[in-house]
């Protein structure tokens, strides 16, 4: 029977097992197969009575090794299940084999970054999903921790992420969040209880995905109810399932144009709602705000805009 390499193999109390992508391909059974890595399952000791009130399976996904290995000791010794991975490219794969209740993503991995993977693990996965937990020593400030928000994160923590932290967080969702946590949970839900009121609808359309991901977030951070598209077909399909308060919807879109998608939207809703803003860093000129008002927008913002700018169009309309 072929013996597993090192980079695969159980701690010494069997808690575990860990899996190091770059240790595997080294080794001379695996030479055929390389560079495709395996997820290796880990193995939980009976023997070990766990310290926290009911072990979660939680996948860890780091590139640093470091982190991986302290992690996993950490979260191992309280007697979580613990998987981890070393690579982006390869998480997908964990979430669906192990389908783990915690994810603890690095924001920047190799193969792909902890941002898109939670996109993908909520979008797959909807409502049942595993908690998402942001670590990251680079992706520090306050639009950093909004964007994680907005891509579906319910933690972000500072490398080096405090252990204590991290555990009460742990035990918290053993209480209370397992198998009940929508795509949907912020950080108000997790600490309150209580989900945060959402008045206004905001749809946003442009195929600016930066654009998407940081207006998204600040709006949501504000109180608002956000969705997103990223064509003008796609919005207007949008538009009859969400209801929206307010469309913002970028001129220069592939399908259909902002201007299309406000003549659209005018022919079948009237001119009363919902209010239509244009975004564009094409067309700032005055012929183009002329068409942009004949087209049927309430307001115009050019690209790049100022938050405080959109917040004072839609402030009245939180007020309503």
């Amino acid at each position: 029977m072929a013996t597993l390499p090192d980079a695969c193999r159980d701690s010494p109390d069997n808690s575990r097992r860990t899996f190091n992508f770059a240790r595997w391909t080294d080794h001379p059974s695996c030479a055929s197969r390389a560079p495709r890595p395996r997820v290796c399952s880990p193995r939980v000791n009976a023997q070990k009575k766990p310290n926290t009130a009911r072990p979660l399976s939680i996948l860890i996904a780091d590139d640093e090794p470091d982190t991986v290995a302290t992690l996993a000791a950490i979260l191992g010794d309280e007697g979580h299940v613990v998987h981890t991975v070393t690579h982006g490219a390869f998480v997908m794969e964990a979430v669906r084999r192990f389908k783990p209740e915690v994810c603890i993503l690095d924001i920047e991995m190799p193969g792909q970054n902890g941002f898109g993977l939670a996109r993908d693990i909520v979008e797959e996965h909807e409502r049942a999903r595993p908690l998402l937990i942001a670590i990251t020593g680079r992706w520090t400030n306050q639009t950093d921790r909004l964007l994680a928000k907005s891509v579906g994160f319910d933690r972000f923590f500072v490398k080096p992420a405090d252990p204590q932290e991290l555990l009460a967080l742990l035990d918290q969702i053993t209480a209370e969040y397992i198998g009940t946590v929508p795509a949907a949970v912020d950080e108000d839900r997790l600490t309150t209880g209580e989900p945060k009121r959402l008045q206004v609808r905001v749809l946003i359309a442009d195929d600016n995905r930066d654009t998407v991901l940081t207006t998204t977030a600040l709006l949501r951070g504000e109180g608002y109810e956000v969705r997103a598209v990223y064509n003008g077909r796609d919005a207007i399909t949008e538009i009859g399932k969400f209801d929206p308060d307010v469309v913002i919807a970028d001129i220069k879109m592939p399908g259909l144009s902002g201007w299309e998608l406000a003549r659209a939207v005018r022919r079948a809703s009237g001119f009363d709602r919902p209010v239509l803003i244009a975004i564009s860093g094409h067309y700032k000129e005055g012929a183009d705000r002329v068409l942009t008002n004949i087209s049927g927008f309430n307001h115009f913002l050019p690209k790049p805009f100022d938050m405080k700018d959109l917040l004072a169009v839609l402030e009245p309309l939180k007020r309503a």
